[in-house]
């Protein structure tokens, strides 16, 4: 997947701007998430949630408490047969890692631009 934070800003100005953020939030690690629909949702999603966000993440929180925060953000619109799942740039599944801090998920996994590129995907899994 090409990450459409990739696509607007260079490489240089991504490098830039998470040196910055690693140096002035130490114990936090930049990400950036996309997300994916694939779903019939209740109620329209805001275009802030449909493109790119970026966040700091402490990197003492665990792979499961993050799936909870983004699960909570993002069901007011869904059903309840729709599940979201995370994956790490694009194509590495990441609920096999819930006992994993994201210190060690992004030790593994950054990209050379400093970010942790997660992309969320959501799924009727009622089958």
């Amino acid at each position: 997947m090409k990450f459409s934070y990739k696509i607007k800003n260079s490489y240089e100005q991504r490098t830039q701007q998470s040196f910055n953020l690693i140096e002035k939030h130490g114990q936090m690690i930049p990400v950036i998430i996309e997300l994916v629909l694939k779903m019939r949702y209740h109620k329209e999603i805001p275009n802030k949630l449909q493109q790119f966000q970026k966040m700091m993440v402490r990197e003492t929180i665990s792979v499961q408490e993050l799936f909870n925060i983004l699960k909570q953000q993002y069901s007011p619109y869904m059903t309840p047969q729709d599940g979201i799942f995370i994956f790490v740039g694009g194509n590495k599944l990441l609920t096999n890692s819930f006992s994993k801090s994201f210190k060690e998920v992004y030790q593994q996994n950054k990209d050379s631009d400093g970010w942790l590129y997660l992309e969320v995907r959501s799924k009727d899994h009622s089958g």
